[in-house]
């Protein structure tokens, strides 16, 4: 009944038990930090009601079933996260309309499907994580218009393909597509980031020559291994040499099959 609240805090504490639906009631609740208890259960789509909400920490806990596409309606959300836990089922489409969004932590939950490809809309995004879950398909392309992006974290799933255009997301500094089916060459604009420390896309599929330019001329911020078709780069990240297509050898024997051709052609 308390409709004036505005943050509520009970992280780190021993509560069980499912979350209420009556918390939906809480309509000026601008906080709510439930993290690290035994909660259990659904989240209500109740939450929805919520529409003054900025943040919303549900991390470590023992959440089930889905996450309600009603959590869209809380326009004014910066910061989103949920996870590790149990939740399961696709990323509702719904968020991606939050424009306030800054961090979308859902990392270390059962999540399927894509990311949607309307996460481009979500052009105020500073980090996102989505490691650890069961997400497959392509990594939309979209990803390339969140231009305030700083950390992309989406290892541990299953995305395959190449990776999309990020150039523009200049102000990135950690990128983690690790441990996923990716392929593809790795792009050479990835070398010119000027703020990156973390570059890992090992154990994936990608192929090709890896540049020795810029980022990639230090060891300690890229990680490539387990990538079998991959070669060259610096010495440090212990990949084969590249294959170089060497020209056709002109041999005496060729040259000289070659004048007697022509010496026929003429007499004839």
């Amino acid at each position: 009944n308390l409709v004036s609240l505005q943050r509520l805090q009970l992280f780190e504490n021993l509560l069980t038990g499912p979350l209420p639906t009556s918390l939906g009631k809480l309509i000026g609740l601008g906080e709510l930090s439930l993290f690290s208890n035994r909660i259990s259960g659904e989240i209500p789509s109740s939450i929805g009601n919520l529409t003054q909400l900025q943040s919303l920490y549900m991390t470590n806990m023992s959440l089930e079933g889905t996450i309600p596409p009603s959590l869209g309606n809380c326009s004014k959300l910066l910061h989103l996260y949920i996870g590790p836990s149990k939740l399961n089922g696709t990323i509702p489409r719904e968020i991606m309309q939050i424009k306030t969004l800054l961090v979308l932590a859902l990392g270390g939950n059962l999540l399927t499907g894509s990311l949607p490809n309307d996460i481009g809309r979500l052009e105020n995004l500073i980090a996102v994580n989505v490691a650890d879950n069961k997400l497959s398909g392509q990594l939309p392309q979209t990803l390339g218009n969140c231009l305030s992006m700083e950390g992309l974290y989406l290892q541990g799933n299953h995305f395959d393909g190449a990776i999309p255009d990020i150039r523009r997301l200049v102000d990135v500094t950690g990128i983690d597509l690790s441990n996923n089916n990716l392929s593809g060459s790795i792009p050479e604009y990835l070398a010119n980031f000027p703020k990156l420390r973390l570059l890992n896309l090992s154990n994936n599929n990608f192929e090709g020559r890896v540049p020795t330019e810029g980022n990639f001329q230090n060891a300690t911020l890229v990680s490539v291994f387990g990538n079998k078709d991959l070669c060259g780069g610096i010495k440090e990240l212990k990949l084969k040499a590249c294959l170089t297509q060497a020209p056709p050898v002109k041999t005496k024997q060729s040259s000289h099959v070659k004048k007697v051709a022509i010496g026929v052609s003429v007499s004839i």
